[in-house]
């Protein structure tokens, strides 16, 4: 039921396979999919243990809510790492690198937060934070499908590391699977929108380079050193060169002094009067 309600909620509210395109589909499938198909098995499952005597009753809250949470929390990390590694990724040899360079990044950062590597009594929650330079490498640098993985591998040594006994938090040890598990929930929420975002915005640049290539008419962009970021096809052309060849060149170079000194005088007197508008 829990499964069918995921699935039915993702597909409806959350853009199905394409949940993770954008921040507010992942917010979507975080507080719906996530959220709510998770409180069927957790609700079901409280009831039965108090039912079979197994559970008192005055624990059905406590127990409901790590349950819950640990549902959401598990469903937050492994549907986007099964959904994003079906898509087609194009790996090269600088890529693959770069994903090992992050993976052991973050295994040895988690493994210092969350292990009795560097401390004999074991390390608080709050040592978590040393596992974000390596999440927000993959989130900003690599992509969707990589910040999933890499957030599955600092979760799996964080519970691992629980397991054995060696995680403490800032509440009472019952209540540290709690900790630990809104730690996993909210870490993997921020990631994902992050990444999320980042794709979307490459895609659109992407897009835009496309469309504005080949168009007939002369296209440039500079930043304020008047530097070009980009230039198509035919402003390049218009100066017997490749884009290649022209971007990341100063304006100056590419069209000579006098024209640059026009195109600066005529660029200040548009500003002046952006400005007065």
């Amino acid at each position: 039921m829990e499964a069918l309600a995921g699935g039915w909620l993702t597909q409806r509210f959350a853009g199905g396979l394409s949940a993770f395109d954008r921040a507010s589909g992942v917010f979507r499938f975080s507080a719906l999919a996530a959220g709510g198909s998770t409180l069927i098995s957790a609700s079901v499952g409280v009831f039965t243990l108090i039912m079979a005597g197994l559970a008192p009753a005055h624990d059905a809250a406590a127990i409901l809510l790590t349950w819950w949470i640990g549902d959401a929390a598990g469903d937050i990390v492994f549907a986007p790492l099964l959904i994003l590694w079906r898509r087609e990724r194009r790996w090269n040899r600088s890529r693959a690198m770069e994903m090992a360079a992050v993976l052991a990044a973050a295994l040895l950062l988690s493994a210092i937060s969350f292990t009795n590597l560097i401390t004999a009594h074991g390390p608080g929650l709050g040592l978590a934070f040393l596992c974000t330079p390596a999440l927000l490498w993959a989130a900003f640098r690599l992509g969707l499908p990589e910040t999933a993985a890499t957030l599955f591998l600092v979760d799996a040594v964080a519970i691992w590391a629980w397991l054995r006994g060696w995680m403490t938090g800032d509440l009472p040890p019952n209540y540290v699977p709690l900790e630990l598990q809104a730690y996993i929930g909210v870490t993997a929420i921020m990631l994902l929108a992050i990444a999320a975002e980042r794709e979307h915005a490459a895609r659109q640049q992407q897009e835009l380079l496309l469309v504005t290539a080949d168009a007939p008419v002369h296209l440039a962009h500079c930043d304020a050193e008047c530097r070009y970021r980009f230039v198509n096809r035919a402003y390049a052309q218009r100066f017997g060169l490749k884009p290649e060849q022209v971007v990341g060149r100063l304006m100056s170079d590419v069209v000579g002094p006098k024209s640059y000194e026009l195109f600066r005088v005529c660029g200040i007197r548009i500003e002046r009067q952006a400005g007065g508008v």
